[in-house]
């Protein structure tokens, strides 16, 4: 009786805990699962009732231990797991060090964020793409300290400082505002106009905390530069709308003056972010004033790209004013694109059907009180018809624009037979000759076929002649190409001129070369471009998975283009290459 009182209690449940797991009390913190945790409060009730119940929990120990003890991986494991994704980084095939990548951000150590970092530079986009993903949840100090310095931001190598500036926006943080202020002068335009985006981000998401007064000059000061460009003047408008909306009253409206274009689409976009913040705070009223006489002062711009942001906008603002200014630009507009676009907005605002007729349309603005509109009646929505589409079956391409440019993809997977012993670009050559041979004359026109890199003709875009879709032809027939596919590059180039409002783009979806290879970021990316600069995507995709298609689509959707998906012969069975994206 007196060795059981010895044995009651708290006492007894640390004798047997200790002699459960070798007479180790630190041992015990080593049971870390939910089960073992299950175990453990089921032996400390057993121990507490005394010397026959320690010895039964003895036996259920020692019984359950194997199992439990196999459940945590040990500090051996973990160190194995990093050196086998170590040296995985050395695979020749990009696969295989992007996967590496991804094994490493689980990890989550610091010198597994540091072999991360040094992937960035990775000469192929697929393992730098996954490291520039991996890198928006790096919580370790010792790599986030580098992220502004010379290692980072203001490294030489721009490609890392463009992967670091997009990253900056996805992070943790919180950042201090003064400090993002001091980021923002790293030096080339496209790092700054990344970086904005990112400021924009982390304001929506609450992570910027301090005094904002650095911050708020700062962009102000990138609104108004001379010497940067219209994306980074736009940007730094949008910033500050959601950093300090109060501010974008005062700039907005004189930035609508500026010869350029993105400057005058992102002011007003910020005047519609300070309407729409000042509604949600419940300042109803507050910026409707300013927003309506800029879309009054950019209704005659000569921008296709500036007309084009305006009727989206309109589309979104529905007020009588809204609905005066797309009915007049319904008797103006002659960019084939953005007469569709102008019949869509007030469609919309309307809950009506009426089409390009602007009588119909002007006895029902005619009806309006000013104002907000009443909340549209919604009709079954009929189908565009005024664009000239291809039709269902027909070996053409769509073109739903007079601003357009036809990219072509030529790289080595258009080239790779199928079972008919024809190469897949020999099948599509009919939909290319075909769609050519009908180009409208006064069409503003580029042919961009591209591999490892693009191949415009001609160097910028013209107007079409008689002649033009015969000699684009020719100059198509004329070409022999084979590699990667860098559709990155051949976009930059399309998208540099700002005189085209749509891209058709024929392709297999998936890139294989240039600065960026993930589908899901290079879509992101991209929408973001062209938010300041906005166009069409319409795209025909060949022989796509549904993955890639769902990416694409997004692209198309929220472009307002059109996507079309052609079937060929399936093709030869090659042997596989290491690194070489499947159709998935």
């Amino acid at each position: 009786m007196e060795q059981s009182r010895v044995l009651d209690g708290p006492a007894a449940r640390s004798v047997v805990f200790d002699l459960a797991h070798g007479g180790s009390p630190a041992s015990r913190e080593r049971v870390v699962k939910p089960e073992g945790l299950w175990v453990r409060s089921r032996v400390v009730k057993i121990a507490d009732r005394g010397l026959w119940g320690a010895a039964l929990v003895l036996g259920l120990a020692f019984w359950c231990l194997p199992g439990l003890w196999a459940q945590e991986p040990s500090l051996r494991e973990q160190r194995a797991f990093f050196k086998e994704a170590k040296s995985q980084l050395l695979n020749p095939s990009p696969s295989a060090r992007a996967s590496a990548v991804r094994k490493l951000s689980k990890l989550g150590t610091r010198e597994a964020w540091e072999l991360i970092w040094e992937a960035l530079d990775d000469g192929q986009a697929e393992a730098a793409d996954a490291a520039q993903l991996a890198l928006r949840d790096c919580d370790a100090e010792r790599v986030l300290k580098k992220w502004a310095g010379r290692e980072g931001l203001r490294s030489k190598d721009l490609g890392r400082r463009w992967r670091l500036a997009e990253t900056t926006g996805w992070l943790q943080g919180p950042f201090e505002a003064r400090e993002l202020a001091a980021w923002l002068r790293a030096g080339d335009d496209e790092t700054t106009r990344l970086l904005l985006r990112s400021v924009e981000r982390l304001a929506q998401r609450g992570r910027i905390v301090g005094g904002s007064d650095r911050l708020v000059s700062r962009l102000a000061s990138l609104a108004r530069s001379s010497r940067a460009s219209g994306a980074v003047n736009g940007g730094a408008l949008l910033a500050l709308a959601q950093v300090d909306a109060s501010q974008v009253g005062s700039l907005a409206l004189p930035a609508m003056r500026s010869k350029k274009p993105e400057l005058r689409v992102g002011a007003l976009l910020a005047l519609e972010e300070w309407v729409a913040q000042s509604q949600s705070d419940g300042r109803n009223g507050v910026g409707v004033s300013q927003l309506e006489e800029g879309c009054r002062h950019l209704a005659a711009d000569d921008s296709v790209l500036v007309r084009r942001a305006l009727y989206s906008l309109l589309g979104r603002f529905p007020r009588r004013s809204s609905v005066e200014l797309l009915v007049a630009a319904l008797k103006m507009e002659e960019a084939m694109r953005l007469r569709l676009q102008v019949i869509a907005a007030l469609q919309e605002l309307s809950g009506l059907r009426y089409r390009g007729d602007p009588r119909p349309w002007q006895a029902w603005l005619g009806e309006l009180k000013p104002g907000p509109l009443p909340t549209p009646q919604r009709g079954s929505k009929t189908p565009q018809g005024e664009g000239r589409t291809a039709a269902e079956g027909s070996l053409r391409l769509p073109l739903n624009s007079d601003r357009v440019a036809l990219l072509i993809d030529l790289s080595g997977s258009v080239q790779q037979k199928l079972k008919t012993g024809n190469t897949r670009k020999e099948a599509l050559d009919q939909y290319i000759r075909n769609t050519l041979k009908v180009l409208p004359v006064g069409t503003l026109f580029q042919l961009v076929p591209y591999a490892a890199r693009p191949h415009p003709w001609p160097d910028e875009p013209e107007v079409a002649d008689r002649r033009m879709g015969q000699r684009a032809q020719e100059y198509y027939d004329d070409l022999h190409l084979a590699g990667t596919g860098d559709l990155w590059e051949a976009l930059e180039l399309t998208l540099a001129g700002g005189e085209l409002d749509s891209v058709l783009i024929l392709s297999d979806g998936a890139p294989t070369g240039g600065f960026h290879w993930d589908l899901g970021l290079f879509v992101q990316l991209t929408l973001e471009r062209v938010r300041l600069a906005p166009v069409s995507f319409d795209l025909v995709l060949v022989d796509a998975g549904k993955r890639v298609t769902a990416h694409w689509k997004k692209l198309a959707e929220q472009t307002g283009g059109t996507l079309a998906s052609v079937k060929l012969a399936a093709p030869k069975k090659q042997p596989a290459k290491k690194g070489r994206r499947s159709k998935r």
